[in-house]
């Protein structure tokens, strides 16, 4: 299996030395390996980040002092600046330059989210509080769940020492590392993935229309005598094994790992859950037809609902009310995006 890629994306203005400090309590405190750093600045924060010394050069001097392995920074790509046309962003001070920096990094942000093999690890204690604003929006409508947000505490003597790193035993506890709660709004809000290229501003509507539309969502109410769900006023019909599977999952305080990952218990919950709502003359011949566990049949199971609930109720509406397969191949997980509070059982 692949191994994931951590990635530090941070935002910085006249003190570099936030990346170092949160990329030396990751690596050296946390034991996270990072491959790769992305930092997102004004041409004034580039330009610290390029006088001596670098901060190419003390993350190159930070690795080699813990024995840590670099991660992979080149300057030339991997500083991202808000630019008008051709010319980069000295400072915030506008209401324009305020517009432009958040569309930098929400964009930033989401297409590095695209990527299934990458955990991101954002920072957003340097630059201008924009900036933080929008590191920790970005997320919130980006993030996936092994993606965190972190914010680095020094004592006042450590930053008034202008170091970059702890570099004696007694520096170290003057460095904390504080990962920030944030609310995933990805998979609740479908309406972001159909807008690739929104703005900061486009994304703020989009995320208050999907969550105003969230509230005014019919429930869904499973009947195990029938088979069916019913949405508002639509009544929908499944067979019998996918209807339990999709009960199962309903019923599920969290999403649920799938594949080869599927528990045996939580395979014996589904088998059980089966044969309680099968007709008593069906039972004896369901007991033996899922006798073994089998990972397609779930993921068979999970087309078939979702395919059917897009067919009643529309593609965009049934995101939220068909069981989704989130993750990647090995990793799958089923869950149904919807509020719980707007799913009933009968």
């Amino acid at each position: 299996m692949k191994t994931k890629r951590n990635i530090l994306i941070a935002v910085t203005g006249i003190t570099p030395q936030v990346v170092t400090e949160t990329l030396y309590s990751l690596m050296a405190q946390k034991n996270i390996r990072i491959h790769e750093i992305y930092i997102v600045t004004t041409a004034d924060g580039k330009e610290k980040i390029l006088s001596e010394p670098t901060l190419h050069s003390e993350i190159k001097r930070m690795c080699i002092q813990y024995n840590l392995q670099e991660p992979a920074f080149d300057p030339a790509t991997h500083i991202i600046t808000a630019k008008e046309e051709t010319v980069e962003l000295y400072d915030i001070r506008s209401d324009r330059e305020n517009q432009l920096m958040p569309n930098i990094i929400c964009d930033f942000v989401r297409k590095k989210s695209q990527n299934s093999n990458v955990v991101l690890h954002c920072s957003l204690a340097g630059g201008r509080k924009t900036m933080s604003v929008a590191m920790a929006f970005a997320l919130s409508l980006f993030g996936r769940r092994n993606d965190k947000l972190y914010h680095v505490l020094v004592s006042k003597e450590f930053e008034q020492s202008k170091k970059y790193f702890p570099e004696h035993k007694d520096e170290e506890k003057q460095i904390i590392l504080s990962e920030v709660p944030y609310i995933r709004l990805r998979e609740k809000l479908p309406l972001l993935k159909e807008h690739p290229t929104a703005t900061f501003s486009e994304l703020v509507e989009l995320a208050q229309e999907g969550i105003d539309e969230l509230e005014t969502l019919p429930h869904i109410v499973f009947d195990k005598e029938t088979y069916s769900v019913t949405v508002g006023e639509k009544k929908i019909k499944f067979q019998p094994f996918d209807f339990a599977f999709y009960l199962f999952i309903a019923k599920q305080k969290r999403p649920v790992l799938g594949g080869k990952q599927f528990s045996d218990e939580n395979w014996e919950k589904l088998k059980n859950l089966y044969w309680q709502i099968s007709p008593t003359k069906h039972r004896e011949r369901v007991s033996k037809t899922i006798d073994e566990k089998e990972e397609q049949r779930l993921t068979k199971s999970a087309c078939n609902i979702r395919r059917i609930m897009e067919r009643e109720l529309g593609k965009q509406k049934a995101q939220l009310y068909a069981v989704q397969c989130n993750g990647e191949y090995g990793k799958i997980c089923y869950e149904i995006p919807l509020d719980k509070s707007k799913i009933k059982i009968k």
